[in-house]
């Protein structure tokens, strides 16, 4: 199947072991070509490069911090000047401090804020032109059942973040649906991936995996939520939030 065949996708934060690069994978894997960005030079090539060799897809690797305006701007120019459109956004990058507000530096409350919610304001402005200009695009913003649920260990300004990301996302939807564009988010319980699991303490993934009665997440399902509301198959789906959390 191959649902995305010749689309342009872009992915932000996607070269960490988490949900970007499992979506940039998965969309590979079904046909467009794909756009990997991330902050870490060497990783971004690195996974794009793979990207490129396993699924025989044409792939740019473009680093790119998304709190960094000028970034963002050349970023989605390079993406434009090479492909000629854009089809596809997917706003993963995502950043928390686990700890109580008191005990957080206002810097680390600034960047949670910026790389949660404002980078996602900002790649999506920088993106639309083009799909307004070609009347079509699908944007799927990334939220965090953090939104609704105090009980999932994130902090304050984490989670006010991502509600945040469900707001625009709901708003933005009824902006641009006369252009043809649909914008939904997901919003993850905890995906585990090696990273995490080699940062966390035994007990600590045991603790997440009791909460989850479907059992532990792992960031191609994650993938597979992420490529249903970009396919066709959710055509009339737009300004919605899907929570994919195996029963959170």
């Amino acid at each position: 199947m191959s649902r995305f065949t010749d689309q342009v996708a872009i992915v932000t934060a996607a070269a960490g072991a988490g949900i970007g690069q499992a979506t940039a994978r998965a969309l590979a894997g079904e046909g467009a070509k794909v756009v990997v960005t991330d902050q870490h030079p060497t990783r971004t090539s690195e996974v794009a490069d793979h990207i490129s060799r396993e699924y025989k897809v044409q792939t740019l690797g473009i680093v790119c911090d998304v709190i960094r305006k000028q970034q963002i701007f050349d970023m989605v120019r390079l993406v434009a000047d090479t492909f000629g459109r854009i089809d596809i956004l997917v706003n993963n990058a995502g950043f928390d401090v686990f700890k109580p507000l008191e005990e957080i530096d206002e810097e680390s409350l600034e960047r949670i804020v910026d790389i949660n919610l404002t980078s996602v304001i900002l790649v999506t402005k920088a993106v639309l032109p083009f799909m307004i200009r070609q009347r079509g695009g699908r944007i799927v913003n990334l939220s965090s059942i953090a939104a609704y649920s105090p009980d999932s260990g994130d902090s304050a300004a984490y989670a006010a973040s991502k509600a945040g990301v469900q707001a625009f996302t709901r708003t933005l939807a009824r902006e641009v649906g006369q252009y043809g564009i649909r914008v939904n988010a997901v919003a993850p319980s905890v995906t585990l991936n090696p990273f995490l699991e080699r940062q966390m303490p035994a007990e600590s993934i045991a603790e997440i995996s009791r909460k989850m009665p479907l059992g532990r997440i792992r960031p191609e399902e994650q993938a597979k939520a992420i490529l249903f509301l970009l396919s066709d198959d959710a055509a009339m789906v737009s300004g919605a939030t899907l929570n994919v959390t195996a029963g959170y």
